[in-house]
């Protein structure tokens, strides 16, 4: 009888110690994962700072900024480029009234009715 009472009190200890390492386990995760939230929020911060300093500060940035904020105004530079030979091969122009997209034959911005004369720019 003895023996099978030891028994029970080292079953019921080893199933103790597998529910405390699952909850260690399940209570790390959840750090783990509010960890990772607030890293999130950190590079998004980031990001938002970066782009207000490019916003602000612009091509009056100095030093090692000059370089990057160069790249990025190159980039959006590109960007731009290729928006417009997409809208080119589309034959898609823009109301320079309220800037919505049309035909590039319209006569009239079908949106707001202002007069398109086609020699307005691109």
């Amino acid at each position: 009888m003895a023996f099978f009472e030891d028994l029970g009190k080292k079953i019921s200890k080893a199933s103790q110690s597998v529910v405390d390492k699952g909850k260690e386990l399940a209570d790390i995760t959840k750090i783990n994962l509010s960890i990772s939230d607030e890293e999130r929020k950190i590079d998004e911060c980031y990001k938002k700072i970066g782009k207000l300093f490019v916003e602000k500060i612009g091509d009056r940035a100095e030093g090692e900024f000059y370089e990057l904020v160069s790249e990025v105004l190159g980039a959006e530079k590109k960007i731009s480029e290729y928006k417009q030979q997409i809208k080119d091969i589309k034959g898609i122009t823009v109301c320079p009234k309220c800037a919505k997209e049309l035909q590039a034959d319209a006569v009239f911005c079908n949106h707001c009715g202002a007069k398109l004369d086609g020699t307005e720019e691109q």
